[in-house]
C-alpha cells in the first residue's frame, strides 16, 4: 500500500459518510439535533482523515495493518491518540512535552493554534472545559499545553471559579491540583458555589482548606448567600462544616 492507495481509501471513507447523509431526508435537517450531529461529525472526518494518514506515515509498526485490514477513520484517529499520548506519558516537564500536549490538543480540536485562543465570552479553552465539566484528561492536556491557569473571562472568572459556578467537583478538585486560584480580589469559588447551591463543591473546597467564611467585596458570605437564594441544602452543608453563624451578617 503506497500514500496514494491510502488517500484514495481515506477519500472513499469520507464519501461513505457523505453518502449517509445525502441518504437521509431533508425535513430531519430542521432537527437542532440531528443537523447538529451531522455538523460535528462532518468537523470529525477531517481531523480523523488526517490522523490516518499521519499514523500511517509516523508508525511503520502500523503500515501492514492499515493495509490488510484498511482501518477506519474513527479506528486510526483513535489509534493515533494514543499513540501521542503514550508519547506524552514518556516526556518529563519542559518545552518538548508542551510541544506534545499541544499536538494532541489540535488533533483532538481543543484549539486550533494556541490553548489561549478565547471566545465571545472572553473563554481560555481552559475556562470553557472547566464550565461545561470536560473531562479532568481534557483539562490536564491544556495544562501541559500551558494554557494560563490564571486566566479570566469576561466575568472575571477564572477556570475554578466557573467549574464551581456550574457544579463541576472533579474539575473542581483538578484545577486546584494545578494550582488555580480559588479566590480573587473580586470573588471566589466558595460565593459562586454557594450563590449556585453547589454542595459538593462546597465539600470539596472545604476539604482544600478553602475558607468558607470569606465575604465578597459587597461584605455578602456564602453562607448569607446561599441562605439570600434560597439553597437550603448549603446553608445546611456550610453550617456542617463549620461556619459560623454569628459571623455572618453583611460588613
Amino acid at each position: 500500500l503506497d500514500v496514494q492507495d491510502l488517500i484514495q481509501a481515506i477519500v472513499g471513507d469520507v464519501k461513505t459518510i457523505l453518502d449517509a447523509h445525502e441518504s437521509i431526508e431533508a425535513e430531519s435537517y430542521n432537527r437542532d439535533e440531528v443537523f447538529r450531529g451531522l455538523v460535528t461529525e462532518l468537523l470529525e472526518c477531517k481531523s480523523m482523515a488526517v490522523s490516518r494518514l499521519l499514523l500511517w506515515l509516523k508508525d511503520n509498526t502500523v503500515s501492514l495493518v492499515i493495509a490488510v485490514e484498511k482501518l477506519k477513520l474513527r479506528v486510526a484517529h483513535r489509534q493515533y491518540l494514543q499513540k501521542l499520548r503514550s508519547q506524552l506519558q514518556s516526556l518529563p516537564a519542559g518545552i518538548k512535552r508542551r510541544e506534545k500536549a499541544v499536538d494532541i490538543c489540535k488533533v483532538m480540536g481543543l484549539f486550533k493554534v494556541d490553548p489561549d485562543e478565547k471566545n465571545e465570552l472572553n473563554e481560555t479553552r481552559l475556562i470553557v472545559a472547566s464550565a461545561e465539566g470536560e473531562s479532568c484528561d481534557r483539562l490536564a492536556l491544556l495544562h501541559d499545553a500551558g494554557a494560563d491557569l490564571q486566566a479570566l473571562n469576561e466575568r472575571k472568572w477564572n477556570a475554578v471559579m466557573a467549574a464551581a459556578s456550574y457544579g463541576h467537583v472533579e474539575a473542581v478538585r483538578a484545577l486546584l491540583n494545578m494550582g488555580v486560584k480559588h479566590t480573587l480580589e473580586g470573588g471566589s469559588a466558595a460565593l459562586l458555589a454557594a450563590e449556585n447551591g453547589q454542595v459538593e463543591v462546597l465539600k470539596e473546597l472545604a476539604r482544600f482548606g478553602v475558607d468558607l467564611e470569606a465575604p465578597s467585596p459587597k461584605g455578602f458570605t456564602p453562607l448569607l448567600i446561599a441562605a439570600f437564594k434560597g439553597h437550603v441544602a448549603a446553608v445546611s452543608t456550610l453550617l456542617d462544616l463549620g461556619v459560623d453563624r454569628e459571623k455572618q451578617s453583611k460588613a
